[in-house]
């Protein structure tokens, strides 16, 4: 069965030669995602994305989103950084998906300075579909666990059983350092599985992370590893481990 895992990680920010942007004088709020964030969406439809900022930068700030789908960046997306002016104010951003059938389940909007510095950042849990849900690619035939609960699927086909963590848990680590996941497995599926894993804090997906899926897996029961990272200071609690089918 899976395992509940509980990861205790702490980021710390690296030393700098110069001051930091404050990030408690620079504001990044989403104020309303149109169409709503609950949405079957033709293929190259625009969504807009209406915020509001507060900055102390004297030059001008672009803000610019980023699309998620299960941890990763969504494919086939077409977005586009708006650059605004002021110490407060509002602006609106727009991005859609072309390229075929995709759900996105996050997005992260980030402010940046004139140099590319990250200011502020907000992230938006949303269901948005775009193209026909049924020509979507994969959907898993594992759940993930958390720290309170193991949920199995409704078959004992499938197992993912995490063995180690490098560096172990509990550590301290750089911000976007790797933290590799040994597992070992059990499936049953002629096309074979992906297993993903996924940082957790709070109960939430971790701010600014990535991963690494493994590769496609195809033997019956054997040992694999994934890795993941968190790109800014906060404390991870718990990994979202998934098995998806290969199709």
């Amino acid at each position: 069965m899976i395992r509940a895992l509980v990861l205790s990680v702490v980021l710390l920010q690296p030393a700098m030669a110069r001051v930091a942007p404050n990030p408690t004088a620079n504001k990044l709020t989403v104020e309303r995602v149109e169409p709503s964030m609950a949405q079957a969406l033709p293929l190259g439809e625009l969504v807009t994305v209406t915020f509001k900022f507060e900055t102390t930068e004297r030059d001008w700030i672009r803000v610019s989103p980023t699309l998620v789908t299960a941890g990763g960046q969504t494919g086939g997306t077409a977005t586009k950084p708006t650059i605004v002016s002021g110490r407060k104010g509002r602006g609106s951003i727009q991005f859609t998906v072309r390229d075929r059938p995709r759900r996105v389940d996050h997005i992260v909007l980030k402010m940046y300075n004139k140099g590319w510095e990250p200011l502020a950042e907000q992230i938006i849990p949303v269901d948005l579909t775009f193209g026909n849900t049924a020509d979507l690619p994969r959907e898993p035939c594992y759940v993930e666990v958390d720290t309170e609960r193991t949920v199995l699927a409704s078959s004992s086909d499938y197992d993912v059983d995490v063995v180690a963590l490098d560096p172990p848990s509990p550590a301290v680590l750089e911000p976007s350092q790797p933290v590799h996941v040994k597992f070992k497995y059990k499936m049953n599926h002629p096309h074979g599985v992906l297993v993903t894993i996924m940082p957790y804090r709070n109960g939430r997906p971790a701010r600014a992370y990535g991963y690494k899926p493994s590769g496609r897996l195809v033997m019956n029961t054997q040992m694999s590893t994934v890795h993941f990272t968190v790109h800014t200071p906060q404390h991870v609690d718990a990994l979202h481990v998934k098995m998806w089918r290969h199709e």
